[in-house]
């Protein structure tokens, strides 16, 4: 057993909320990216054992860090929007808000800190991803990132065995807020 809860983690994009605070926990990032659609199991448990973990995330993908502005977020996210018919991506420290239309065309995305602060346009930021996401999504970077060896699932179970019964409810969290105009 690596940690108890005080609650169960349903739903996919609270165990990505999971991941990727994991992430920017233990590498003092100040944002950090998790794909929803790579968590593979719907729920965990209040007693978390590795083999939750490994279910949870089982790719082995290692993490990537760079530096980002906020234009860069921008077309990672407006990427991750473009893709399906529901947010893909989920971020640690920070709120997404976009408009699109029913066409996924991106008319605004907005950026904030998790205090509700507007990211600033000139400031580099320092940003975690995983190598999936860093490979397959299609977005704007002129760093080309470092990548560590360190898998997503390591920081994930260190995190569990230091915040455990202290997670928040991620259930209660909102962090993306895309407002689909019907034009």
């Amino acid at each position: 057993e690596i940690a108890t809860l005080n609650q169960v983690i349903s739903k996919k994009k609270n165990l990505a909320k999971l991941v990727c605070d994991a992430i920017r926990y233990e590498l003092k990032t100040d944002f950090a990216f998790q794909n929803i659609d790579g968590i593979r199991v719907n729920q965990i448990g209040k007693k978390v054992t590795y083999e939750d973990i490994y279910r949870m995330d089982p790719f082995n993908n290692q993490i990537v860090v760079l530096k980002m502005n906020k234009n860069e977020l921008k077309s990672l996210i407006a990427y991750s929007l473009r893709r399906k018919s529901h947010p893909v991506l989920m971020g640690s420290n920070l709120i997404f808000k976009a408009k699109i239309n029913k066409e996924r065309k991106i008319y605004q995305i907005q950026l904030f800190d998790q205090n509700q602060k507007e990211l600033l346009s000139k400031k580099q930021y320092i940003v975690a991803m995983n190598s999936y996401i860093f490979n397959a999504y299609q977005f704007k970077h002129s760093d080309q990132g470092k990548t560590l060896k360190l898998t997503s699932d390591q920081p994930v179970i260190r995190f569990l065995k230091i915040m455990g019964k202290s997670l928040p409810d991620y259930s209660k969290q909102k962090r993306i807020f895309v407002q689909i105009e019907q034009k």
